[in-house]
C-alpha cells in the first residue's frame, strides 16, 4: 500500500514515511511505498481495537495499523460493538483422541497445543482447537501449479510466466516471473525491452543497479546543446553538437552561451557589463548601452509597406539559406536575430527560383521565424505551387506548416476534438507533406499494433504508384521496409514479430543505396539497392496508417492492402519529432482518426488470433479466424458439433474448419448418407508393416502450392520411413519425406532451392498410436504431433513449388529405388498405419487403388484385439481408441445387446427410482463397458422429475479441489446447469438452461460434450454451449460416477453441489450404455 505520508518519490524513506511496522520500497515510478508483510499466527484471540473494531489477534490488528497508517491500540472490549461468537464459528470442535473430548488450547495445566492443520480458537468463555480452512501452503497448491524448479508460482496454464519461459533480466526485472500472455517482465524504473535486459530510450546504466541504483537513469542530455535524448549506456555522456562540451553537452566555449541554435554569441543572448568600444556587433546588430550594460540589438523594424501580404508576390525574396522572405528587409532582420550570414539569392520565392532548401533545420521553439501562407482560390496539385515565405514580427516567431488553406481537409468542418496520441482503425489515415528524402532518411516511431498486417506510412512518386516509393508497414507480424530507387526493390524485414498490443519502437534508415531496420533495438537488418540510382525522388504527399485510392499499383509495392490498426506515437523524422496531434500544423488530412485510450480496441479484446476493428470512438468487432466465432472470437467452431454423419458415421475434425466423416460398412457419401454394400469396404482394416514392406500410390496430387498430410500410426522402432514422394527417378530434384529418426519425426521437403527439415519437439512411445499432421504451403512447412505444439519452418531459396512425377510411396520404398541423398533414415517402418488423410480426404480401402505393395498384412493388437465386438461386430480402430460397428439386432459398446431381450427387460430395467436426497449411487470405470477416467467425449442423456430447487443428480472429479477435473449436472435455483473442467479452468464454468425443471414434471436432459465445446439441452429446447479454456482437451476423473449427490464435492461449488438429489430418476444413458438404477432399492416411483 501507498503511504499516505510518504511525500514525494524522492523522500528518504525513514520511520516518519513508513510506519507501525511497515517496511519501505519504490515502485516502478520511483514512487515510495509501504509494505505491510505481517505473518500472523493461526490462532483465533479477538481483540478490540481503538478504531472500534475487533480483530482476531494482536497481531491482526498491528497489520490493518500498518495498512492505514493509522495508530490503532488494544482497548477494552466493551468499546467496540458486541461480538456474537460461536466455537469454530459453528464448525465442530476437534476431539482429542486420548480423552474423548475437545481439545482445550486456552490457559492452565490442561492446556494442549492444537495439532497440525487447525487453529486455537480462544475467547474469554472458550478455548477450542478448530479445523484450519484450507491455505495454499506452497506453489503446489496454487491454480496453475509449480514452475519447473519446484518452487516458482505459475502465472498461467501450461507453465506460462515460469523463469524458465520469461529469462527476466536479474538486474532489470522486479522479478523472475512475467505476465503469462503478454510475456512482459516487470521492469524497474527507466528499464525497458520484454525481458527487462535494457535501458529504455533516454535511460542509461543498467549495469548500476547492481551498485544500488532503483533502476536505470535519466540521460538528461541538454536540448540544446545535444544531438539526440538518448546517451552511451555505460557512462551516460550524451552526443553533443559541434562545439559543445559536457556530459550533458551543456557547456559552451568562453564569450558564448547555449541557445536554440547551439552556442551563440553571448551578447546577442543577454546584456554584458563593459562599453560598446569593447563590443562588436555582428549580421546588422548595432551595440547599445544601458545602466552600465551592453548588447547588440537588431535595432530596426520593417516598414508596413513590406509586411503588406496582400501584395506579398511584389516584395518576396529568396535567401541563400533556401527559404523565401516576405521583403529583404525581413531576410535582413531574420539575419540579425539568428545571427548568421544570409544573402539575398533573388527576387521571387525560392521554388520558382528551383533553390535549394537548406538541410539545417530551424529551432521550433525559440525562434522567431513564422512563416505565413498564401491564400488561393484552387487546392495546389504538386508541392511547387506552394508558397513558403518567412515574415518577421515583433511577436515570438514558431514554425509553421508550408501549405495553403485549401490543402487543410478536416473530414469534420465544424469543431474537432484535438486528438494527441492517433488511434488507426484500418481504413482511417493522417495525410502529411511529401518527405523531404532524395539522398538520405531517417525515420523513427513507436506504434502499438492490433493486427499482424497494416500499412504504417507510404510516400511515392506518383499517384499511380509508379516510379520511387519508399514504405513501412507489418506483414504477417513482422515490420517491412521498402524503398525503390528506380533500379529495384529493397525490402527489409525484422528478425522478430511484433507482440500485439504492446508498444515497438522502429527505426528505418536509408543513405543513399543502403538501407538499414531495427525493432526495439534488435540486430539491425540491412540491404543495398542494385544498381546506379542512389536518389530517391518522392512527388506525392506522405500517407500514414493507409493509403486511400484503392491504387492496386501502390498496394503491389507495399505488399499489403489493408490498413494499420492500432497506435502511433514518437514520430521522428530525422531530427525532428513531428507532431500528430490532429488538429495540427503538420496535418494536412486526417480521416477517421480516433484517440488512443484504454477503451476498444487498445484493450486488446479479441482473442485467439483475431484482428480488432475500430468501427466509431467506442466501437469494435473482431475479425475472427476461421475456427472462431463470437463476439470476442472465443468460441472454437467445432464443425462436427452438429453431428453431420450419418448412419452413426464418427465424425473428425480436419484443419479450416473442415470435417471427414468415417462411414461405417454399408454407407458412402461425403456425411455417409448413402447406402451401399458391405462387400469390398476396406475401412477399420489396419495394415501392419516388417521394415521391408511398403505400399506404392500414384504421385500425391494437388501439391504444387499446397499439401496437407495426416497419418495415423504405431511403430515398433525408433527408426523408419512413413511416407516419400519424389520427382525423378535417379532421386534427384524435388521431393517430400516423413521419417522417424531416433524417435523424432522429421518432416523434409526440398523445392528445388535448399532442403528444409522440420523435427518434432518430442519423441513418440514405442507400441502406442500417434497421429502426425504435416503441411506445406509453398516454401513454409508445419509439423504437428498428436495435440502437442506447432513446429513450423521454411526452405531456403527463392523457389515455392513443389514438383513430383514419381509414385507415393507409404510404409517404405523398394530396394532399387534411390532416395534423397539428405535424407539420413532410409529403412521401412516398423510398425501399422490406421489412416491416412491426404488434402483432407480420407482415403479408404486404400489396398484397391494401390499400384503396388511388399508383405502387407492386416494388425492384429489394440485397439481393435480379437472379439472385442461380440455378435460379428466390427472394429472400428480410432487412434488408441475404437468403436464397434453392430449388424442388425444388436447394440452397446461391444454390440452385445439383444434387442429382444432388452425389450423383454424394459418394464423392471426402466422403472423409475426414488431418491431422498440421502441414497447417492456409484459406479465404477468400465460398468457396463463404460469409460469413465480418460475421456475427449460424453454423451449423458437423464430423465428425471422433481419439485426441489437445489440437488446434485450427477458428479465426476479427480483431486481433493476444485482445480482438478470435474463434470457436473445439477439443479441450482431451480434450473438445470452443466459444469465441467479440464484442468484449465480457474473458475467454475457453468451453463444453465432457460426455464425452471422444478415443476413435478418428467424432463430429460442431454449432454454433449467433444473435447472443449459442450452442450447442454433440456428437452427439445436449442442448445445451449460453452467452451472450457484451451490446453486440455480430456477429462481426467478418478473413475467413480456419482448418482444422485455425493460426498466427494470439494469445497467452492455452488451451494446447490452439496445438497442431494430429491425426485425420481427413470433413466441414465453414458455414451449409448444405460445404468441399472434399481440395483438393490425396492422404491420406486410411478412412473407418471
Amino acid at each position: 500500500i501507498k503511504s499516505p505520508e510518504s511525500g514525494s518519490g524522492n523522500s528518504p524513506c525513514d520511520k516518519d514515511a513508513c510506519r507501525y511496522g511497515g517496511i519501505c520500497d519504490y515502485d516502478s515510478e520511483d514512487r515510495l511505498l509501504c509494505v505491510c508483510a505481517f505473518e500472523c499466527p493461526p490462532i483465533r484471540a479477538p481483540v478490540c481495537g481503538s478504531d472500534g473494531e475487533f480483530y482476531d489477534s494482536d497481531c491482526k490488528m498491528k497489520e490493518q495499523s500498518c495498512k492505514t497508517q493509522k495508530k490503532i491500540v488494544i482497548v477494552p472490549k466493551n468499546k467496540c460493538q458486541k461480538l456474537e461468537e460461536i466455537a469454530c464459528d459453528g464448525e465442530k470442535p476437534l476431539i482429542n483422541p486420548v480423552t474423548g473430548k475437545d481439545y482445550f488450547c486456552g490457559d492452565g495445566p490442561d492446556s494442549k497445543n492444537c495439532p497440525p492443520s487447525s487453529y486455537c480458537h480462544k475467547t474469554s468463555e472458550f478455548a477450542k482447537c478448530c479445523k484450519e480452512v484450507i491455505m495454499i501452503k506452497s506453489c503446489a497448491d496454487t491454480i496453475h501449479g509449480c514452475c519447473p524448479d519446484g518452487k516458482t508460482t505459475a502465472q498461467g496454464p501450461d507453465q506460462a510466466g515460469c523463469p524458465s519461459q520469461c529469462n527476466c533480466n536479474r538486474l532489470g526485472s522486479y522479478s523472475s516471473t512475467c505476465d503469462p500472455v503478454s510475456m512482459q517482465c516487470p521492469c524497474k524504473p527507466g528499464v525497458g525491452d520484454l525481458r527487462c535486459d535494457r535501458c529504455e530510450p533516454g535511460f542509461w546504466g543498467l549495469h548500476k543497479i547492481s551498485e544500488g541504483s532503483s533502476g536505470c537513469s535519466p540521460c538528461d542530455c541538454d536540448q540544446y546543446g545535444s544531438v539526440r535524448d538518448d546517451c552511451e549506456q555505460m557512462t551516460g555522456r550524451c552526443v553533443c553538437k559541434h562545439g559543445i562540451q559536457g556530459m550533458k553537452c551543456n557547456i559552451c566555449p568562453a564569450g558564448t552561451v547555449l541557445g536554440p541554435d547551439g552556442c551563440m554569441d553571448a551578447s546577442i543572448a543577454k546584456a554584458v557589463s563593459g562599453s560598446c568600444e569593447e563590443l562588436e556587433c555582428f549580421h546588422g546588430a548595432k551595440c547599445k548601452e544601458k545602466h552600465g550594460e551592453v548588447q547588440c540589438v537588431c535595432d530596426f523594424k520593417c516598414t508596413s509597406e513590406d509586411r503588406d501580404t496582400k501584395n506579398m508576390e511584389d516584395h518576396t525574396v529568396c535567401g541563400t539559406d533556401g527559404n523565401s522572405y516576405g521583403s529583404e528587409c525581413q531576410l535582413r532582420l531574420f539575419s540579425c536575430r539568428y545571427q548568421k550570414s544570409i544573402e539575398v539569392a533573388g527576387e521571387g520565392s525560392c521554388f520558382k527560383l528551383n533553390v535549394t532548401l537548406s538541410t539545417v533545420p530551424v529551432s521550433t521553439t525559440m525562434s522567431s521565424a513564422r512563416r505565413s501562407t498564401e491564400t488561393t482560390t484552387r487546392k495546389p496539385t504538386t508541392v511547387a505551387e506552394t508558397k513558403i515565405v518567412r515574415e518577421i514580427t515583433d511577436e515570438p516567431l514558431e514554425n509553421l506548416l508550408q501549405t495553403p488553406k485549401s490543402a487543410l481537409e478536416f473530414s469534420t468542418p465544424t469543431t474537432v476534438n484535438v486528438i494527441g496520441m492517433p488511434l488507426f482503425s484500418g481504413k482511417s489515415y493522417l495525410e502529411l507533406s511529401k518527405l523531404e528524402a532524395y539522398s538520405r532518411l531517417a525515420i523513427e516511431l513507436e506504434i502499438r499494433t492490433l493486427a499482424n498486417d497494416g500499412i504504417i506510412l507510404y510516400n511515392g512518386q506518383t499517384a499511380s504508384g509508379k516510379g520511387d516509393y519508399v514504405s513501412l508497414a507489418i506483414k504477417d507480424g513482422y515490420v517491412e521496409f521498402k524503398y525503390d530507387l528506380g533500379s529495384g526493390v529493397v525490402v527489409l524485414r525484422s528478425s522478430q514479430k511484433l507482440q500485439i498490443g504492446r508498444f515497438h519502437r522502429i527505426i528505418a534508415k536509408r543513405y543513399q543505396r543502403d538501407g538499414m531496420l531495427s525493432v526495439d533495438g534488435q540486430d539491425e537488418t540491412t540491404g543495398h539497392s542494385k544498381g546506379p540510382k542512389n536518389f530517391l525522388d518522392l512527388g506525392e504527399h506522405l500517407y500514414i496508417g493507409f493509403v486511400p485510392g484503392s491504387v492496386e499499383q501502390i498496394f503491389d509495392n507495399i505488399g499489403i492492402s489493408s490498413g494499420f490498426n492500432g497506435c502511433i506515437r514518437h514520430f521522428k523524422i530525422g531530427r525532428q519529432y513531428i507532431d500528430l496531434k490532429y488538429p495540427g500544423s503538420k496535418v494536412l488530412k486526417a480521416v477517421d482518426i480516433y484517440e488512443c485510450n484504454d477503451d476498444s480496441c487498445t484493450s486488446m479484446p479479441c482473442l485467439n488470433g483475431a484482428s480488432c476493428i475500430v468501427t466509431d470512438d467506442q466501437g469494435y468487432f473482431c475479425k475472427c479466424p476461421a475456427s472462431f466465432t463470437g463476439r470476442h472470437c472465443e468460441v472454437q467452431l467445432d464443425p462436427c458439433a452438429s453431428e453431420p454423419c450419418s448412419y452413426g458415421a464418427t465424425c473428425i475434425s480436419l484443419t479450416e474448419n473442415k470435417l471427414s466423416c468415417l462411414c461405417p460398412p454399408g454407407s458412402a457419401g461425403e456425411f455417409c448418407e448413402l447406402e451401399t454394400s458391405e462387400g469390398g469396404d476396406e475401412s477399420g482394416i489396419t495394415l501392419d508393416f516388417k521394415g521391408d514392406s511398403y505400399i506404392e500410390f500414384p504421385t500425391l496430387p494437388n501439391a504444387a502450392h499446397s499439401l496437407r498430410v495426416e497419418i495415423w500410426f504405431m511403430t515398433r522402432s525408433l527408426n523408419g520411413l512413413l511416407l516419400y514422394n519424389g520427382q525423378k527417378p535417379n532421386g534427384v530434384g524435388d521431393f517430400v519425406a516423413l521419417t522417424l529418426l531416433n524417435g523424432f519425426l522429421h518432416f523434409t521437403y526440398n523445392l528445388g532451392s535448399g532442403t528444409a527439415t522440420i523435427a518434432s519437439l518430442q519423441p513418440i512411445r514405442i507400441g502406442a498410436w500417434h497421429s502426425v499432421k504435416i503441411s506445406r504451403i509453398k516454401n513454409r512447412g508445419m509439423l504437428q504431433v498428436d495435440d502437442g505444439e506447432i513446429v513450423r519452418g521454411e526452405s531456403k531459396g527463392t523457389l515455392s513449388e513443389l514438383n513430383l512425377g514419381q509414385p507415393l510411396y507409404i510404409g517404405g520404398v523398394p530396394e532399387f529405388l534411390p532416395l534423397k541423398y539428405s535424407l539420413v533414415v532410409q529403412i521401412g517402418l516398423d510398425g501399422a498405419i490406421q489412416r491416412i488423410i491426404v488434402n483432407d480426404e480420407i482415403w479408404d480401402d486404400i489396398l484397391s487403388f494401390s499400384t503396388g505393395q511388399r508383405n502387407i498384412e492386416h494388425f492384429t493388437g489394440p485397439p481393435c484385439v480379437p472379439d472385442i465386438c461380440k455378435n460379428n461386430g466390427r472394429c472400428i480402430p480410432i487412434l488408441e481408441d475404437y468403436r464397434c460397428q453392430c449388424v442388425d439386432g444388436y447394440s452397446g459398446k461391444w454390440c452385445n445387446k439383444s434387442e429382444e431381450i432388452m425389450e423383454m427387460n424394459d418394464n423392471v430395467f426402466n422403472q423409475p427410482v426414488k431418491f431422498d436426497g440421502s441414497n447417492f449411487m456409484q459406479f465404477s470405470d468400465g460398468t457396463r463397458g463404460m469409460k469413465m477416467k480418460k475421456t475427449r467425449e460424453n454423451y449423458i442423456t437423464i430423465t428425471f422429475r422433481t419439485n426441489q430447487e437445489h440437488g446434485l443428480i450427477l458428479w465426476m472429479n479427480k483431486g481433493p479441489n476444485m482445480r482438478g477435473d470435474y463434470i457436473a449436472i445439477a439443479i441450482v435455483r431451480g434450473y438445470i446447469t452443466l459444469s465441467f473442467n479440464l484442468g484449465k479452468e480457474t473458475v467454475p464454468l457453468i451453463s444453465k438452461s432457460h426455464f425452471k425443471v422444478n415443476d413435478n414434471n418428467w424432463h430429460t436432459v442431454t449432454v454433449k460434450r467433444n473435447k472443449r465445446l459442450a452442450h447442454l439441452i433440456l428437452d427439445n429446447t436449442p442448445s445451449i454451449t460453452s467452451t472450457s479454456e484451451p490446453g486440455a482437451t480430456e477429462l481426467n476423473t478418478d473413475g467413480i460416477l456419482w448418482i444422485g449427490g455425493s460426498t466427494a464435492v470439494p469445497s467452492g461449488f455452488p451451494e446447490a453441489y452439496y445438497h442431494g438429489f430429491r425426485g425420481c430418476i427413470s433413466s441414465i444413458t453414458i455414451d449409448s450404455e444405460s445404468l441399472n438404477l434399481s440395483r438393490g432399492y425396492s422404491e420406486y416411483c410411478q412412473p407418471s
